[in-house]
């Protein structure tokens, strides 16, 4: 056993942990997940997990295609619905509530694929993640506030967002979420489909938003190393169960997680 996290196996394949590793309704966590289950017909996707976030954290969850991870998101944002389970945010029951009122309460999510609309401009796009304010002068300075963070999209405001690169469309997606000032971001493959070069810069932008914007960020990634870089704190999700948890280095120097998600 490593120090700092615990690990089971059987036959080389991880082992859910043990549920008195949880203590749900913990004062001090921003996000708690208490045994949340979510099923597809006879199939179930999260098999009872349970986890919390503090505020100010960069969590990660990393697993293979099919683990649950973006079920995980999109059951918070409550884009799908939970068979079992509870959910806290900053001490409120919102297992329940509305994707429109999570987003009220300050949990946006930036969906895996981007999914800007391709049609708006830039200006739009931003226009469109800020539907929940009134007041025309506070949209104007999140938009401002937006540009000095993502300068290309400044350059690019008056431009269909499908006329942006992958990169591009991706800050942009991100930019949206923010125009919502939330506390609490989701970010779902924030690295897909883009080359090398842009998945650092991205990584690099989620960490600076949550440093200089005091911004909490769950996220979930395929590419493991940069997630875990980035992370505070991370878990491996396999088959809809966590099967692991640890600081961000310390999954970096597992050699189970090596093996198995680093590719070495």
């Amino acid at each position: 056993m490593t120090s700092g996290f615990k690990l089971a196996s059987i036959a080389s394949k991880f082992m859910p942990r043990e549920k008195s590793m949880v203590k749900p309704r913990n004062a001090g966590m921003m996000l708690e997940v208490d045994d949340l289950v979510v099923s597809y017909g006879a199939i179930k996707a999260l098999k009872g997990i349970s986890f919390g976030i503090a505020k100010g954290e960069i969590v990660s969850f990393i697993g293979a295609n099919g683990a649950g991870k973006s079920t995980l998101l999109n059951s918070i944002a409550s884009i799908v619905e939970k068979s079992a389970g509870s959910v806290f945010f900053e001490g409120r029951n919102i297992t329940h509530s509305k994707t429109n009122d999570i987003v009220k309460s300050g949990i946006c999510l930036v969906p895996e694929g981007r999914r800007v609309f391709a049609d708006l401009t830039v200006d739009e796009n931003l226009d469109m993640g800020a539907y929940t304010i009134d007041d025309k002068k506070v949209i104007d300075a999140r938009k401002e506030e937006m540009f000095s963070i993502f300068e290309i999209l400044k350059a690019r405001r008056e431009q269909k967002a499908a006329t942006l690169s992958g990169g591009e469309q991706q800050m942009l997606a991100i930019a949206r979420a923010l125009m919502s000032s939330p506390r609490l971001i989701l970010l779902d493959e924030p690295g897909l489909g883009l080359a090398p070069l842009m998945v650092e810069a991205i990584f690099r932008i989620i960490s600076d938003i949550s440093k200089k914007n005091d911004v909490t960020i769950l996220l979930v990634e395929q590419n493991a190393k940069m997630a875990l870089k980035a992370s505070t704190r991370a878990f491996v999700m396999e088959s809809g169960n966590i099967v692991l948890e640890g600081s961000g280095d310390e999954l970096l120097k597992s050699e189970k997680v090596r093996k198995a998600y680093l590719g070495e």
